[in-house]
């Protein structure tokens, strides 16, 4: 249950930041918004790195895996 809670609120946190992405006049992407807003609620103690310590160090520890660069086919 520890680990949906976590999931719950970095996911709310992505969805609530591009949802303010979408009505804002001026250009910034969602997860500048979602990292700012991350920013605010631990500066303001609503959410404790606890809440959130188990699942980012997941993330973090696989983020090589979503930039793996692609290898080209050689034509020979």
């Amino acid at each position: 249950m520890k680990l949906l809670t976590q999931i719950g609120i970095i996911f709310g946190i992505c969805w609530i930041s591009a949802c303010i992405e979408q009505v804002l006049p001026f250009t910034l992407p969602a997860s500048i918004i979602g990292m700012l807003l991350l920013l605010l609620l631990l500066l303001a103690g609503v959410v404790r790195t606890e809440h959130i310590r188990e699942k980012s160090d997941y993330l973090l520890g696989n983020l090589p895996f979503f930039f793996e660069k692609k290898k080209k086919k050689r034509s020979d």
